[in-house]
This record gives structure tokens, sequence and C-alpha cells, in this order.
């Protein structure tokens, strides 16, 4: 089960889409952190003056601003609380997961048991019960009614053993969904 659960927290899509929007939020809370600090503006050149005395000189001018209202607190605590709802998401998809893959796998143990029963011992005494019923027809010993209910009753649970099958495929395919895989690519032997 833990091998299962392992599988899952591999293959499911939604967890990968989790872990991309949290890198893609971290890389906007840099951003953000960044762009608080100020940018410094620095120019350089030469300076001419024309007229009589025609001098040349040269210019530096920087330039910063100051940001006195805008820090970008609000931006920083956006990112930091879509950040912190991801994480939240996140261990929720895991529990979820989790909890699909414990009931998909219960689901399949108890399919199989009820499968085993039937080809362990339901079938087979029933093909017995329906055989002894036409020998004891055709001896004289019990009326054809006997032998057609139990030619009835074996039907019957031919068709449950045919409802157990699709069932224990049906668990079969909900344990795949669960873990996001195909059970037989991932050569798991389920026990």
């Amino acid at each position: 089960k833990d091998e299962l659960i392992e599988l899952a927290l591999a293959n499911r899509p939604e967890l990968e889409a989790n872990k991309l929007n949290q890198e893609t939020i971290n890389q906007k809370l840099k951003l953000a952190k960044a762009q608080r600090i100020p940018n410094l503006s620095v120019s350089a050149g030469p300076d001419f003056v024309t007229g009589d005395t025609g001098s040349t000189g040269v210019f530096f001018i920087a330039q910063m601003q100051v940001p006195v209202f805008n820090r970008n607190h609000g931006e920083i605590e956006e990112a930091e609380a879509k950040q912190n709802q991801l994480i939240l998401e996140n261990k929720s998809m895991i529990n979820k997961l989790k909890t699909q893959v414990e009931h998909a796998y219960l689901a399949y143990l108890f399919q199989r048991k009820i499968l085993s029963r039937y080809e362990d011992e339901i079938l087979d005494k029933t093909k017995d019960i329906l055989d002894k019923s036409y020998k004891s027809f055709e001896l004289g010993k019990s009326p054809i009614l006997v032998s057609l209910k139990a030619q009835s009753d074996y039907m019957d649970i031919q068709l449950d053993y045919i409802q157990t099958l699709i069932d224990y495929q049906e668990s079969i395919s909900m344990l795949e969904r669960a873990i996001g895989a195909e059970l037989w690519l991932k050569n798991i032997l389920l026990v």
C-alpha cells in the first residue's frame, strides 16, 4: 500500500501543477521583494556652454526614487498569502490522494477475496450439486423440479460470478485512477 501511495504522489498531475504554481509564486515573491529597493539611475556626459566664455565641462546626474509610500508591501503580502494557500492546498491534495489510494486498495482486496472464494469454493460446489441433481433425476430418485431448481441456482451463481469479475476489474481500474498509472505498466504485484 505504501508503494502505491508513493507511486500516486509521483504520478498525479494535480500535485505537479501545484508544485509548478508554488515555483511561480516563489519567483513572484522574489520579484516583489527586489522591486521594493529603488533603482539608482546615473548619467554622465559632456557639458558645452556657448557664448563669449565658451567653456566645456562634464556633468554627472544621479537619480533615485524614494519609496515613501510604496514599498511593494501589497504585492509581497499577496504573494506570501498565495504561497501559503498553495502549501495548504498541496497538503490537502496529498491527504485526499492517500485516502483515495487506501480506499481503492481496500476495495481491490475485498473484491479479490470474493473472487477467490467463487473460484476456490462456490463454483465447484454448485457444479457438483447440479451434476448430482441430474444423476438423481436420471436414476428416478428425484423429480425434474429438483434438477431444474439446481440448474437455476447454478445459472444464478454463474451470473453472480460474472458480476464479481466485473466488480474486481472495476476495483483495479479505481486503484489505477487513484495512483495515476496502469498497474501492469509499473509491474506492481498486488498482494
